[in-house]
């Protein structure tokens, strides 16, 4: 039987932390094929580059490393971020081909994930882990929510309930 690759994307160290037990589940598992998609902040020294967080706890290799932050740390530039996210992981997607894609749904970041895997249809995993952060939580707590909301419709609207 061939393995099913089961993708998973970090953007920070906080959703790696809240991803790891399920990460190291996947990969220990003999029909799951772990694919790692690091990027964001969570590849940038100064938000806590998880790159050797992520050797040191046994993932030695990253399928792919999306660079897609826009220094401004403002509406403007994060919606320009996603952006940039969006068109990488297109690529990033199709190139991989996973079966599932799963992502921790509770940052700015996340929604890059969830557009480009829903424009692919690729079946959508958004995991919510709710904390207020330094970006737009900070602005109003409820955005964790929004965010996770917006994940959730881009994958009912493609897999309606029957």
């Amino acid at each position: 039987m061939k393995k099913r690759k089961i993708c998973v994307s970090v953007f920070s160290r906080a959703n790696y932390a809240r991803i790891k037990t399920v990460l190291a589940s996947i990969k220990g598992h003999p029909d799951l094929e772990l694919l790692l998609i690091v990027g964001g902040p969570a590849l940038l020294w100064r938000f806590g580059d998880i790159r050797g967080v992520l050797k040191k706890d046994g993932f030695n290799t990253i399928d792919a490393e999306i660079y897609s932050i826009v220094e401004g740390e403002n509406p403007i530039t994060m919606t320009k971020s996603v952006g940039l996210g969006i068109i990488e992981l297109a690529t990033t997607f199709a190139s991989l081909e996973p079966d599932i894609v799963v992502t921790v749904a509770d940052r700015f970041e996340t929604m890059a994930t969830a557009i480009a895997d829903s424009y692919i249809t690729i079946p959508l995993c958004p995991i919510i882990c709710l904390f207020v952060d330094s970006t737009i939580s900070a602005v109003n707590p409820m955005n964790s929510c929004m965010i996770f909301f917006v994940n959730s419709v881009i994958l009912f609207l493609r897999f309606p309930l029957q």
